[in-house]
């Protein structure tokens, strides 16, 4: 009973994982899909979208599947009484195949 109570829970921890991704995420994958998040701390003159896309890009050099992108920890550089640079961390999620 042991072993198939820990079967059941594996399976079930599985589960909820994959649901807690596709709700949280918005992922949709199989139960044998990994998803890896890394953070990438990005940089930009014009703007935070700008920074936002940098970050996917130099993401993007070294990995493929990205699915998301949770920008947080919004910052601006403020030199003249103007806003010359803006930054962001960038939690990036893909696929691993």
């Amino acid at each position: 009973m042991g072993i198939l109570f820990t079967i059941l829970m594996g399976i079930w921890f599985t589960i909820t994982i994959g649901i807690l991704f596709t709700i949280v995420l918005g992922i949709q994958f199989t139960i044998s899909t990994v998803v890896k998040v890394i953070e990438i701390l990005a940089e930009s003159n014009e703007s935070w979208e700008a920074a936002a896309q940098d970050a996917v890009a130099e993401a993007a050099k070294t990995v493929n599947n990205i699915k998301k992108v949770y920008v947080r920890n919004l910052q601006a550089v403020v030199e003249g009484n103007k806003i010359v640079k803006y930054r962001l961390n960038a939690k990036i999620s893909f696929i691993v195949e």
